[in-house]
C-alpha cells in the first residue's frame, strides 16, 4: 500500500518528554513491569508527574504512564499502556524480544487526533504474524481510524481498522507509531526533500509557447499545493532549460472528471452501508467543481454507466438512491481491472470532447474512485493490458476495498476496511485524496528552445533530489521564434476560452466562440425564449431570463432576426454560405445573393460582375469581367487556358509554383502577413519552416524545383499576391468534397481529366513513366513533358506527380471548435524513396484525377515534404 501520511516525524518540541542526545524521546520516569505469562502493565503513579494527554484526561486519570516494556518470546503475550493493548500471537516472534510501548505526543500536523500518539518498538524485529493493537479513542465513530507508520516509511498511512464505540483496532507488521484520528477529513504534509512532476496534458502554439497541465507530488505521492512559478525548472528532453522562466496561470484551466466505480458485490455484501457511503461521498464532492458520475461492474462483462460525470450531481444522486432496488445478477463476474480501464477510456473520450467544445482552451483530468468487495478473476495478461491503458491515459485511481485488500493501481492509495461499517470513512478518505490531487495540479507555461523535431517537455521542482515524472510531447517542426521568455502567457490576454489553454466555459450555461475567445450563453446561441427552461447541448437545464422573447416556429423558440432557418419569417431558410442578419439573408465573403444562392460575381460565368450577367461561349469570368483569354503578366507560372464542360474557359498554372517564384513572394511581403482570410489569422510567417525541404546542395538548379513545405494558408496567400487564387471551384472560390470529381464544378479535376474524360492527364490507361512518382526528391518543372493532356488541355504539366498540391476544399476537423480545418491535397508526388511506383499502388491512392483518397487531407496549418501547390485564374 502506498503511504501518503504526513511525511513529518514527530518533532522533539511536541514530545511529552523532549529528546536525548541520541535523538530518541527521553524517558519521563521509571517504568514498572508486572504480571505473568508475558503481560505487562503500569500503575498510575509511574509517570513521575508527566503531562496528561487529552485522551487520558478525559478518562479522569490524575496521572498517566508514558512507557512500558515487556520481554516476549515465541509464546506471545500482551503489553498495555493507558488504554492501549498490543496483543502478540504465538509464533509472531521467532526469538525473545523486548517490546516497548511509549506515548510520544498528542498532536500531528494535518490530523484531528482522537487519541495520543504511541510508539511500539521491537528492537528492529519484524513480526511473522500480524500483531493487533487496540486503542481507546474519543471522537466520532463513523470517522475514527488508526494511522500507522511502517518500517520503510516514517510518514503515517491509513490502516484497515475495526471500530467499536470506544476502541479501534488494526494490525501491525513491525514496530510502528500509531494513533486514532479523523480518518476521513485530514491533510497530509508532503516531504519537499524529494518531488515529482507528472504532465497530465498540454497545449502548444506555433510560437514555441509550451503550456503544460502538471500534477506535483512528493516522491511518495503526497500532494504539493502551494508552489509558485519560481519553484519550477523547465525541462526539454530531460535537461533543464537555462534562462527559461516558468509562469503559472491561476487558476489552472482544469476540469476534474470523477467516476465512482462500484463493484456490484458490495451491494450483495452491504447494500445499506454502500448506499449511505456513496451519499456521504457526494455530499463531500458537492460544490467542488468536479464532474461526478457513477458506474457499476460485475453484472456481465461490460461496464454499466448509471450516470455520466456532470457538474449537476442530481443524476448521480438519483442513481445512488436507485441502488437499493438494483437487480443483482445471479452470477457475478469480477473483471475488475478491465472495468477500471473501461472507466478510464470513457473519461478520455469525455475529456477530448470537453477540450474540443472549448476550442482547445480547457483541459480535463480523470479520476476513478474504485469501490471493491471482491478480487479480480482476470488472467494476468488482461490485467497487464488494462494497467497499460490506465498508465497511458494518466488517470489517477483511488481504491476502496471491503473484506480484504486489493492491489492498488499505479502510484495511488488503497483504503481497505475489514467490515461494512468502515465504508463511510474509507470512501470519504478517497474523496479527500482526489481533492488533494486536484489541488496539486498546476498550469505551467514556458518558451521552448527547439525549432524542429519532436521533444519531451516537462518540469521539475527546483532542488537536489527529484524523480523525473511523466512528460509531454512537443512537435517543434515549423515553430516560430515568437515566444518571449518573460511573457509566455500573453496569447490569452483578453480571452475567456480557447487558444493555448486560455480556459473553458461553464458547461451549464455557455459555450466557447473559438474566433473571439469569449464564452457565449446558450440562451443567445440557441435563441431561446426568455423565461423558459431548456436542456442545453451539454445536458444541463438552463433558464434564460435575460433573453428577449423570440418567435415560435415549428414548436421552437427562434429569433427571426438572426436564425438562418427562419430568417424574417418562419421557414424562410437562407442559402448555403449566407447568414441571417436583421431578418435578411446576407452572403459572406463579398458574395452576392443571385437566384437564391450566394455567388462570387468576380469569377462566376453566369453572374459575372453582377447578378444575371452571363459570359458568352468561349469566355470565362476573371475579376468580374468576361474574357476569352487568360490574364497575363502575373507572378508565378504562366496561366494556361482550358475549356470547361459548360462551354466557357478557365485558367490554371502551367506548372507547380517553384522555389524561386515563392522566394520572390516572401521577399516582396517582407514579413507582412496581413490580408489573409480569418481562418489563417494564426499564420504570421510565410517562409517555409526550418529543417523542412530537400538538400539544395544535391540539386543543380534548386530554384526550378517546386516549392514544398508550405501550409494551405501560405499557398492561398501566394496566389492572392500573384493576382490569382488557389484552385477550387470553376465558378466558385471553393469546391465541396463531394464535387472533387465533377469536371463541371472542380477546376483542378477539369484540367487533369480533360473535362472529365480521362482517369489520368495522358489518357485512361495507367502509365507511371510520364509522371514523377518515384525518387528521393522532386524534379525541375515541368517534371515530365509527357505528363500532360492533349488537344485543348495541353500545356498543363505535372497535375499527377512531382509534388502533391493544395486545393481550396476544406472542412472543419471534429472536436476542433471550428478552428482547425482539414484541406484536400491532390495528384500524388515523388515517393521519397528509390523504388519505382507501380500502377496498382498509385491507381488505388492519389495518382488519379478523380476523387482523392480521404487520407490525403491535411490540417490547414500543416507544412510537409512533397506538398506544394499551383494557382488558378480569378
Amino acid at each position: 500500500m502506498k503511504d501518503w501520511g504526513s511525511g513529518i516525524a514527530i518533532l522533539c518540541g511536541v514530545l511529552l518528554a523532549g529528546c536525548g542526545d541520541d535523538g530518541r524521546p527521553n524517558k519521563p520516569g521509571p517504568s514498572d513491569v508486572a504480571g505473568a505469562g508475558g503481560e505487562a502493565s503500569v500503575g498510575s503513579d509511574a509517570a513521575g508527574g508527566a503531562e496528561d494527554s487529552p485522551a487520558s484526561s478525559a478518562a479522569g486519570a490524575s496521572a498517566v504512564a508514558n512507557e512500558v516494556s515487556a520481554d516476549l518470546d515465541a509464546d506471545g503475550g500482551a503489553i498495555t499502556l493507558s488504554g492501549v493493548t498490543v496483543t502478540v500471537p504465538a509464533g509472531a516472534l521467532t526469538e525473545a524480544t523486548t517490546l516497548t510501548l511509549m506515548r510520544v505526543g498528542s498532536t500531528v500536523p494535518g490530523y484531528e487526533l482522537y487519541s495520543d500518539v504511541f510508539e511500539l518498538t521491537a528492537n528492529g524485529a519484524l513480526f511473522t504474524k500480524p500483531v493487533e493493537v487496540l486503542l481507546d479513542y474519543r471522537g466520532e465513530r463513523q470517522l475514527a481510524n488508526l494511522f500507522v507508520t511502517s518500517a520503510a516509511l516514517p510518514a503515517y498511512s491509513w490502516a484497515s481498522t475495526t471500530v467499536t464505540e470506544a476502541a479501534a483496532s488494526a494490525q501491525l507488521a513491525a514496530g510502528s507509531r500509531f494513533f486514532v484520528g479523523n480518518g476521513a477529513e485530514y491533510e497530509v504534509t508532503p516531504e519537499m526533500a524529494c518531488t515529482r512532476v507528472d504532465v497530465v496534458d498540454g497545449v502548444f502554439s506555433s510560437g514555441r509557447s509550451i503550456n503544460l497541465l502538471a500534477r506535483v507530488t512528493d516522491c511518495e505521492g503526497r500532494a504539493l499545493m502551494t508552489l509558485k512559478g519560481a519553484d519550477f525548472v523547465a525541462l526539454e528532453d530531460g535537461e533543464p532549460l537555462a534562462q527559461r522562466t516558468v509562469e503559472l496561470r491561476e487558476p489552472a484551466p482544469l476540469a476534474p472528471f470523477v467516476t465512482l466505480l462500484l463493484d456490484v458485490a458490495t451491494l450483495a455484501v452491504a447494500p445499506d452501508e454502500t448506499a449511505e457511503a456513496m451519499r456521504s461521498a457526494l455530499r463531500s464532492l458537492a460544490g467542488s467543481g468536479q464532474r461526478v458520475g457513477l458506474s457499476l461492474y460485475g453484472d456481465g462483462d461490460t461496464l454499466t454507466e448509471l450516470a455520466a460525470p456532470m457538474l449537476d450531481l442530481s443524476p448521480v444522486q438519483a442513481a445512488v438512491d436507485g441502488l437499493a432496488s438494483y437487480h443483482l445478477p445471479g452470477k457475478v463476474s469480477h473483471s475488475a481491472y478491465a472495468a477500471v480501464a473501461s472507466a478510464v477510456a470513457n473519461d478520455t473520450t469525455r475529456l477530448d470532447a470537453f477540450r474540443g467544445r472549448n476550442a482547445g482552451g480547457a483541459l480535463g483530468e480523470g479520476f476513478v474512485i474504485w469501490v471493491s468487495a471482491s478480487t479480480s478473476s482476470e488472467h494476468k495478461a488482461t490485467q497487464h493490458a488494462a494497467l497499460a491503458t490506465i498508465a497511458d491515459a494518466g488517470d489517477r485511481v483511488v481504491a476502496v476495498s471491503l473484506n480484504g485488500p486489493i492491489d492498488p493501481i499505479g502510484n495511488d492509495e488503497l483504503f481497505a476496511v475489514p467490515d461494512p461499517s468502515g465504508l463511510h470513512r474509507a470512501l470519504l478518505a478517497a474523496v479527500q485524496r482526489v481533492k488533494a490531487l486536484v489541488g496539486s495540479t498546476y498550469w505551467l507555461s514556458y518558451c521552448g528552445s527547439k525549432s524542429s523535431g519532436i521533444h519531451a517537455v516537462g518540469a521539475r521542482v527546483a532542488g537536489d533530489v527529484f524523480e523525473l515524472g511523466r512528460t509531454g510531447e512537443f512537435d517543434a517542426t515549423g515553430s516560430l521564434p515568437s515566444c518571449e521568455p518573460a511573457t509566455p502567457l500573453t496569447d490569452c490576454s483578453g480571452k475567456q476560452c480557447g487558444g493555448g489553454g486560455c480556459g473553458g466555459c461553464d458547461d451549464t450555461t455557455s459555450q466557447c466562440d473559438g474566433n473571439t475567445g469569449q464564452c457565449v450563453s446558450f440562451c443567445k446561441t440557441e435563441h431561446w425564449c426568455g423565461g423558459q427552461t431548456h436542456p442545453n447541448p451539454n445536458g444541463y437545464a438552463q433558464k434564460c431570463d435575460d433573453t428577449p422573447t423570440a418567435t415560435a416556429c415549428a414548436e421552437a423558440c427562434v429569433n427571426l432576426e438572426t436564425n438562418s432557418s427562419h430568417c424574417g419569417s418562419c421557414d424562410t431558410a437562407c442559402p448555403a454560405g449566407s447568414s441571417c442578419s436583421g431578418g435578411t439573408c446576407v452572403c459572406s465573403g463579398g458574395s452576392e445573393l443571385c437566384d437564391g444562392a450566394c455567388v462570387d460575381t468576380s469569377l462566376n460565368s453566369r453572374h459575372c460582375g453582377k447578378c444575371g450577367t452571363a459570359c458568352a461561349s468561349g469566355e470565362g469570368c476573371f475579376g468580374g469581367k468576361c474574357a476569352n483569354a487568360c490574364p497575363s503578366g502575373l507572378h508565378g507560372p504562366t496561366l494556361v487556358k482550358v475549356p470547361t464542360p459548360a462551354g466557357g474557359i478557365m485558367c490554371i498554372d502551367s506548372t507547380e509554383v517553384t522555389v524561386g517564384q515563392y522566394a520572390d513572394f516572401v521577399k516582396d511581403r517582407a514579413g507582412d502577413a496581413s490580408g489573409q482570410i480569418p481562418e489563417c489569422a494564426w499564420n504570421l510567417y510565410f517562409a517555409p519552416p526550418e529543417g523542412c525541404g530537400f538538400d539544395a546542395s544535391l540539386l543543380s538548379e534548386p530554384l526550378k524545383h517546386p516549392q514544398e513545405c508550405v501550409d494551405w494558408c501560405d499557398a492561398a496567400a501566394f496566389c492572392k499576391w500573384a493576382g490569382k487564387r488557389l484552385c477550387g471551384g470553376i465558378d466558385e472560390p471553393h469546391v465541396a468534397i463531394a464535387d472533387l470529381a465533377d469536371a463541371k464544378k472542380d477546376a483542378w479535376y477539369n484540367a487533369c481529366s480533360s473535362g472529365g474524360v480521362n482517369n489520368y492527364p495522358f489518357g485512361n490507361t495507367c502509365n507511371t513513366m510520364p509522371c514523377r512518382l518515384e525518387g528521393y526528391t522532386s524534379s525541375q518543372v515541368p517534371a515530365g513533358y509527357q505528363c500532360q493532356a492533349s488537344g485543348a488541355y495541353q500545356g498543363v504539366f505535372d497535375l499527377i506527380g512531382n509534388v502533391e498540391e493544395w486545393v481550396d476544399s476544406c472542412t472543419p476537423y471534429p472536436n476542433s471548435g471550428g478552428t482547425l480545418d482539414g484541406c484536400q491535397i491532390r495528384g500524388g508526388g515523388y515517393s521519397g524513396g528509390g523504388s519505382p511506383a507501380s500502377c496498382s499502388f498509385w491507381d488505388q491512392s492519389t495518382a488519379r484525377c478523380g476523387a482523392p483518397d480521404p487520407n490525403d487531407r491535411r490540417r490547414r496549418d500543416s507544412a510537409q515534404l512533397r506538398v506544394g501547390f499551383r494557382c488558378c485564374g480569378r
